[in-house]
């Protein structure tokens, strides 16, 4: 195996900043990839590695490093990464949320929302839950609500089927 350097010399702190700019610039297409997959505790992954990479582009002392003056000086672009992850954060929950409200979703990615959720809303397993049965019950009302005023009985039955169906699932 390769010998750690005794020293790190600026060349290497470069390349190091240089690395972790590159990740973070990737890092909007690999969110929007992982939301449009569905796969939105990847998302939330992604972004929390981009916020962990940012901090280690500007506040760490662990070698090889750069001052934050020198990150932002020779990597002017790494100055809007803390905005640029902050949309996607927004992004991740809107989209985590929306998913939570649609009745067609399965276990993995209703999972995987309410995963998303807790990181990047940094909400508690508790809350998550709570959110979770807020969306199914606000379905369940609307579904509900659709067929009211409807004297067809199969139409009301229907409703009444994909409600009872909601909890089997």
């Amino acid at each position: 195996a390769p010998q750690e350097p005794e020293e790190f010399t600026p060349e290497m702190a470069t390349f190091a900043a240089g690395s972790r700019l590159k990740y973070l610039v990737d890092t909007p297409e690999k969110v929007w990839g992982a939301l449009d997959e569905r796969e939105y505790a990847g998302a939330a992954m992604r972004y929390v590695a981009s916020r962990d990479c940012v901090a280690a582009c500007v506040e760490t002392s662990e070698p090889p490093h750069l001052t934050r003056d020198e990150a932002h000086k020779k990597f002017p672009a790494l100055r809007q990464q803390p905005q640029a992850l902050d949309s996607l954060r927004a992004q991740i929950a809107r989209a985590a949320r929306k998913a939570l409200e649609s009745p067609k979703q399965n276990r993995a990615t209703i999972a995987s929302a309410l995963a998303a959720s807790i990181v990047v809303e940094g909400m508690s397993a508790e809350r998550a839950l709570v959110l979770y049965l807020q969306t199914r019950r606000a379905w369940i009302r609307a579904t509900l609500r659709r067929c009211g005023g409807d004297d067809r009985v199969d139409r009301v039955a229907g409703a009444l089927a994909r409600v009872l169906a909601e909890p089997a699932r």
